[in-house]
């Protein structure tokens, strides 16, 4: 049971840092807005920014932070599956241009 308890408190602890980490920043741009430092227009550039550009950056990070080369020795296979995916979805799509002749417009 103290392995259990354990775990639950590792997973409730990491759970309170992800959500500090995400709102830390979002109550700093709230708090400079609310203030008038910040204006609308600017929100928007971050707000793009930190979703095209830095969400994705730090998804990556998390994750390559796990792998290790027996983890990619045991999943080869999915290293090989999103170009296989494409390109039949590609042929099965040109496939049905091909049968069904839609109009050019």
């Amino acid at each position: 049971m103290e392995i259990v308890g354990s775990f639950l408190l590792q997973i409730f602890l990491s759970s309170v840092q992800a959500l500090l980490a995400a709102s830390v920043p979002a109550f700093g741009g709230f708090l400079l807005a609310w203030l008038g430092y910040m204006p609308e227009s600017s929100t928007r550039v971050i707000s793009s920014i930190s979703a095209k550009a830095t969400i994705p950056c730090l998804l990556f990070v998390r994750v390559l932070e796990g792998v290790d080369l027996q983890l990619l020795a045991d999943s080869w296979i999915m290293v090989l599956l999103p170009p296989v995916v494409v390109t039949v979805g590609a042929l099965v799509g040109m496939a049905v241009v091909f049968v069904c002749k839609p109009p050019n417009d």
